[in-house]
């Protein structure tokens, strides 16, 4: 694959189609220390069955940009909606065929734990150290969990839980609670467990922008840590519960006489 060299920006091309609404943006580094900026952010919710909108939506997104100029492309890899998962590495994978571009995977839950470990730009943790639940909507009435210790090392395999039963086999105490399924939760349900949840300052607020924010830092964040040696994460599906419906033996990637048919390239 073509690893791109830019000393001064480099632009990934962030592709999200996992949760209710699917999002496309590139997210522009400058390198170092400074943060990353979002740009032609676009966001669209996608209803079943229809999703050819998010050729639409890459098409705005990359509107005044060339492919040429990318340097990689992050996808998110789950947990979320199953088609939903599909339709975004489908069309991540047709991109990088076509303009031999490095892919690489994001994780809900990787983004929560980086958000609570790291936490740049938002107000301190208190001075405990907690344990952590990374809640993330499954648009199926219930939340995927991850419970991770407070030094950031999985506790639990992932599960399926009801919004009541967030607090379902731990141990009593104090958690820290962040993630997409945050505003779902039963934030009073394990009280009587003893089992408390607290949600960090600058975590409740509102989601969408603030997970766009944690999500193309992270994707930088990842990029950067493979500049400087570091393995990418790779890009299978992060499926909590089984398919609804049977899987195609192989998900191939478009090639790029494919992908230049369908208008890719302009």
């Amino acid at each position: 694959m073509n690893d791109k060299t830019c000393p001064h920006a480099e632009k990934i091309l962030l592709i999200d189609c996992s949760g209710r609404d699917a999002r496309i943006g590139i997210c522009v580094g400058a390198g170092g220390d400074a943060p990353p900026q979002l740009e032609n952010s676009q966001l669209l919710a996608v209803p079943p069955g229809r999703s050819e909108q998010i050729v639409t939506l890459l098409e705005q997104a990359m509107s005044g940009q060339e492919f040429s100029e990318l340097a990689a492309i992050a996808v998110t890899v789950g947990p979320g909606s199953f088609t939903g998962i599909r339709v975004g590495l489908a069309l991540a994978m047709g991109v990088a065929a076509a303009w031999d571009l490095p892919l690489f995977g994001l994780s809900w839950f990787e983004v929560g734990r980086w958000q609570i470990m790291h936490r740049p730009l938002l107000p301190p943790l208190p001075a405990q150290n907690l344990p952590f639940l990374v809640l993330v909507e499954s648009r199926r009435h219930s939340l995927y969990r991850q419970i991770f210790t407070s030094s950031g090392d999985i506790l639990a395999k992932a599960d399926e839980i009801s919004y009541d039963q967030w607090h379902d086999g731990l141990a009593a105490g104090k958690y820290l609670v962040t993630g997409t399924g945050v505003n779902l939760m039963d934030q009073n349900s394990g009280q009587k467990l003893g089992i408390m949840a607290e949600i960090p300052p600058g975590m409740i607020a509102p989601w969408p922008s603030l997970a766009a924010w944690a999500w193309q830092t992270w994707a930088w964040q990842t990029w950067h840590g493979h500049r400087q040696g570091g393995n990418l994460p790779g890009i299978a599906p992060l499926y909590i519960r089984p398919a609804d419906v049977t899987l195609a033996p192989v998900l191939a990637p478009l090639t790029a006489p494919q992908f230049a048919a369908h208008g890719a390239k302009g």
